[in-house]
């Protein structure tokens, strides 16, 4: 069990508002959201509670678990039916409690309120409080007898026959193997933040998303190639999360070369600003490589430059580099920031 208790200097602000039927979603850039139960709400902080019946990940629970005792700054979400404002509040983590079922409850304490904030969160506990019943109601519910239902029959459950497993041979037991590590039979890549994926492939925990993004943040870095440069992730492991995350398949540009044709194509500065590198000509297509996935913006100024479709590829930033220096010179320092 771990406890993180409230300071003795740190003083509560104004009477808490008991939430019977409240949900909170809390955020950071480098995480998965979390939902969780809003146990009570003040104007100057909120009490949380987050277990697998709210989160069944329990990857997203854990890695939430690791990070809460942190002094990082989140921002805390009322969930409110029928109301689409954001009223998103700058919160930190006041307490922290784990029970041994691994259930998390919190308490948070707002930051940086002013005015337009006080009215937010004003609004919320409104509209949470609003139509709750009273304890009386509540006793007098419970004191109901319930009507009892006789010669009703239990409804008979079939189980269903378990499907033979397939045979796949050695690419299947690889493909399942790989499936399990990284999560990739269950999971949409597609729908998670950078940082998530290298989580769930293993290769950055939980405070080290954070504490990575937080520094990347000041130091005006990109993200990823922070994580490069501080040797956290390594170009090819960073190109597969992207790959996973966006869908694109990866090329090795090893053992390629960039035929002579394509190389007039688009200008030298195009290239080395976008860092891409155009590979192959397939019928009406051209296959460029880029170290992240393009944008739509240099799509379209690829696209303009060749009056021809550009089907995009992923590829580890260092080979990408590499073949750019080896096909058409050295690379500017500033296209690589």
């Amino acid at each position: 069990m771990v406890v993180l208790t409230p300071k003795k200097s740190e003083k509560r602000h104004g009477v808490r508002m008991r939430i019977t039927k409240g949900f909170a979603r809390i955020y950071h850039p480098a995480m998965p959201s979390l939902r969780c139960i809003l146990l009570d709400v003040s104007e100057g902080g909120a009490r949380c509670r987050a277990d697998n019946d709210i989160v069944p990940d329990e990857f997203i629970l854990s890695s939430w678990r690791r990070v809460l005792g942190t002094e990082a700054a989140f921002h805390v979400e009322f969930l409110v039916p029928g109301d689409d404002q954001d009223n998103r509040l700058e919160a930190k983590v006041r307490h922290l409690k784990v029970d041994m079922e691994g259930s998390v409850d919190f308490g948070l304490e707002f930051s940086g309120m002013n005015r337009y904030k006080q009215q937010l969160l004003e609004k919320a506990t409104r509209s949470l409080t609003r139509g709750l019943p009273t304890p009386v109601a509540s006793r007098a519910r419970l004191a109901t007898p319930t009507p009892v239902v006789s010669h009703v029959p239990p409804p008979v459950v079939v189980p269903r026959p378990k499907p033979a497993p397939r045979r796949g041979g050695v690419a299947g037991f690889a493909r399942s193997l790989w499936n399990s590590v990284t999560g990739a039979g269950t999971c949409d890549f597609r729908k998670m933040k950078i940082g998530e994926v290298l989580q769930r492939m293993g290769k950055l925990s939980p405070p080290q998303a954070i504490e990575a993004y937080e520094k990347s943040r000041s130091s005006g870095v990109k993200f990823g190639r922070y994580l490069i440069d501080q040797h956290l992730v390594n170009p090819a492991e960073l190109c597969r999360a992207l790959s996973l995350q966006s869908g694109l398949p990866i090329v090795d540009l090893v053992h390629l070369s960039v035929p002579p044709g394509l190389k007039s194509l688009f200008p030298y500065d195009l290239l080395t600003q976008s860092c891409c590198l155009p590979f192959n000509k397939v019928g009406n297509a051209i296959y460029v490589a880029a170290a992240q996935p393009l944008t739509g913006v240099t799509l379209q100024k690829l696209e303009r430059q060749c009056h021809l479709a550009i089907k995009p590829f992923l590829a580890p930033e260092d080979a990408l580099q590499a073949k750019l220096h080896e096909e058409y010179g050295p690379i500017p320092i500033e296209s690589r920031q």
